[in-house]
């Protein structure tokens, strides 16, 4: 007989040699997403996981089943929070229970009339 290694609804069994060892430790991943004008970081805990807003990259991070993930965001200097969509919604804290595949959206926007990355204003025909 081979060793075999196979997911099995969200856990992994080992089949060694006719003996069977299952781990059913479930993970599930959170997604970070952004939209907005603005810019800022996104950071989760337990894990200490930092994400850019509005890079155009959505980040996944693994949690084990049933894991309160806190998701908070830092605005960048010129940009304010404008609130949460998916798994958390308004703009008050953001706590997530990972009891499933979950999804959290941050947006932001710049500050009026700011360029968010700079914190000037914008330049107006900038050749002339």
């Amino acid at each position: 007989m081979r060793n075999t290694v196979r997911a099995v609804a969200g856990a992994i069994a080992i089949f060694l040699a006719g003996q069977t060892c299952a781990f059913a430790d479930r993970h599930y991943v959170l997604v970070l997403k952004s939209n907005g004008s603005g810019f800022g970081t996104v950071h989760t805990a337990p894990d200490d996981m930092a994400y850019e807003a509005n890079t155009g990259i959505s980040l996944g991070s693994p949690f084990l089943a049933n894991t309160d993930v806190d998701v908070t965001f830092t605005p960048a200097a010129g940009s304010v929070f404008a609130g949460w969509s998916g798994a958390c919604t308004g703009t008050g804290s953001c706590r997530v229970r990972m009891d499933a595949y979950k999804a959290v959206t941050v947006t932001v926007d710049s500050a009026a009339g700011m360029d968010g990355r700079t914190n000037r204003r914008p330049a107006v025909n900038p050749g002339r």
